[in-house]
């Protein structure tokens, strides 16, 4: 005979409880408590007469086949999510009716699957498991949505502050779910997790690109604005993708800016470095986003062919705070200027602060006061005037 559990918890010494009395009293000679994961079941507690079937086993096909009694619950947490089972079987006659039995080990497993909700360490398993479930599943519908181009680039204009004319299009990733428009903070973790992201890069670049066709029918000189971070490398050349994307639309390098996170080029590795010189060289614009925010700035200024600057919003909201924090930031301004690159201010959100910011130097800028990210068939409508007038 063979009797026992997988490991020594609250949970299995109850449950080998629950199987000594039930082998005591229904005369079925084998009682099994599984858990159901993943991948498969395995057996956490057992009383068993013929000493076949031992604890922490995984099972490759159900318990009981061929048996002339067989009895199973299903053993549930509270909230009704599934833990496993509760089985016994015998070739014997069993000691008391099988509708008795049968109603003893559905209260039984009740009874066990409240004491595994009791237990710590079974609890904080399946908060892992149902995190990792539910993990997979969105993994599998955001491959879904790249397959059927359900996540696409909207487009936030970058305009003139003193005239309003839109100069250029952010291009923004969006996932269109059933849910409603997703933005990336809801799904870029779980893309950077399945190596996903270079494939959303390309993605953008070419939805983005191919759209910008369009929209220089109305405005020929319009560019655009990608966000690139070097772990979205694609898995061709950097240099080459871009080229190619370029090239299958009829566009110059001057029409796209790559806009690089001061957090990522901290540690930029070799091959992506080289390869955004590469594309600088070629005409491409690089940009350097959320400047101020970090100790790299000043070095990625010399350290990379960046064209261009995007004041991080903090700073933006900070033009109308006081003398002090306005110095600050027109110094920020002055800095970028001397050394002959763009500025771009992000999350303007008020007519004063638009305006205070030219003041200081600053001549293009972004945000919700001009016009929140759209889709592409909104976008005409954006280019049709201009979305502020200052000066």
């Amino acid at each position: 005979m063979s009797s026992g559990a997988s490991h020594d918890t609250p949970f299995t010494r109850a449950a080998q409880q629950v199987l000594e009395h039930l082998s005591a009293t229904t005369g079925l000679g084998t009682w099994v408590v599984c858990r159901v994961g993943p991948h498969g079941s395995h057996t956490l507690a057992v009383v068993d007469a013929v000493g076949v079937i031992h604890a922490n086993t995984t099972l490759t096909e159900p318990l009981g086949q061929g048996a002339r009694v067989r009895i199973a619950a299903p053993v549930t947490f509270p909230d009704g999510q599934p833990f496993g089972e509760l089985i016994g079987f015998d070739r014997r006659k069993p000691m008391i009716p099988i509708d008795q039995s049968s109603a003893q080990v559905r209260a039984f497993a009740t009874l066990l699957g409240a004491l595994a909700a009791a237990d710590a360490d079974i609890t904080r398993a399946h908060s892992v498991q149902e995190s990792a479930s539910a993990d997979e599943n969105q993994t599998a519908a955001l491959l879904d949505a790249m397959e059927r181009g359900t996540i696409k680039p909207y487009f936030q204009p970058v305009v003139d502050l003193r005239t309003g004319e839109v100069v250029t299009l952010e291009a923004l990733a969006r996932w269109q779910s059933p849910e409603g428009v997703r933005e990336p903070d809801q799904f870029l973790p779980l893309l950077q997790q399945a190596g996903l992201l270079g494939a959303l890069f390309d993605r953008i670049l070419e939805d983005g690109l191919q759209k910008l066709v369009e929209f220089r029918a109305v405005s020929p000189n319009l560019q655009l604005a990608v966000n690139f971070e070097f772990d979205t490398k694609p898995v061709n050349s950097l240099l080459d993708t871009v080229s190619d994307r370029l090239n299958a639309y009829g566009l110059p390098p001057e029409a796209l800016s790559l806009e690089l996170s001061e957090r990522q080029t901290f540690e930029l590795p070799a091959d992506v470095r080289d390869e955004l010189f590469a594309i600088a060289d070629m005409g491409v614009h690089l940009m350097l986003d959320d400047f101020g925010t970090g100790f790299a700035s000043l070095e990625t200024l010399t350290s990379l062919p960046v064209t261009g600057v995007k004041l991080d919003r903090r700073f933006t909201g900070q033009v109308l705070n006081g003398e002090r924090e306005s110095i600050v930031v027109k110094a920020m301004i002055a800095l970028a200027a001397e050394t002959g690159l763009t500025v771009i201010a992000e999350g303007i959100e008020t007519q004063l602060q638009c305006d205070r910011l030219v003041r200081m130097g600053c001549r293009l800028g972004q945000g919700y006061l001009f016009a929140l990210p759209q889709p592409a068939e909104a976008v005409a409508a954006v280019l049709s005037a201009p979305l502020v007038s200052t000066f």
